[in-house]
């Protein structure tokens, strides 16, 4: 994310100053930081809304792999990595919860993903900040992303599927 955030604004890889590093890092607690609340406290359902954020990550994984110039190889094998992580996210995402509140349909994500997706984004971030330039590490930071947009995937596919035995 902060090598794409580097290369959006022209900004030479690895030599960001402490004020944009310092930007990045609150950006990305603040981020952190809602989706920890939202997961915990519950969030709206709606049909768009559980799609939402699955779009957004299959968008950035896709345009992060296509910035590494990727062979025909590192394609397949970042799709492998979402279509396993999507199974895990169906079998992970049991977790979930539906509950009414003043009317309204909210649910839980499962806490189990949103260990695995905190733990996995703050590796990928860890990576590219110990490593902007190297390609071997973004590939591997590529191949989390993929991982992790799958287990998403998966997981949005199954609240769906729950939602309709909910209102059953």
């Amino acid at each position: 994310m902060y090598a794409i955030f580097q290369i959006s604004y022209g900004l030479p890889m690895g030599t960001g100053s402490g004020t944009e590093l310092l930007f990045v890092l609150a950006a990305m607690a603040i981020f952190v930081s809602l989706r920890l609340y939202r997961g915990m406290k519950g969030t709206r359902f709606s049909r768009v809304g559980v799609y939402r954020l699955p779009s957004i990550y299959l968008v950035l994984t896709v345009l992060s792999l296509f910035a590494l110039s990727p062979s025909y190889a590192d394609v397949a094998i970042v799709a492998a990595a979402i279509a396993a992580g999507y199974m895990v996210g169906l079998r992970l995402a049991s977790g979930l919860q539906f509950f009414e509140k003043e009317g309204t349909t909210y649910y839980k994500r499962s806490q189990t993903i949103m260990v695995i997706w905190l733990a996995s984004y703050i590796t990928r971030i860890g990576i590219e900040f110990a490593y902007p330039s190297n390609m071997l590490f973004g590939f591997a930071i590529e191949a989390i992303l993929a991982l992790t947009t799958g287990m998403i995937l998966g997981e949005a596919t199954h609240i769906m599927r729950s939602h309709r035995s909910y209102r059953k």
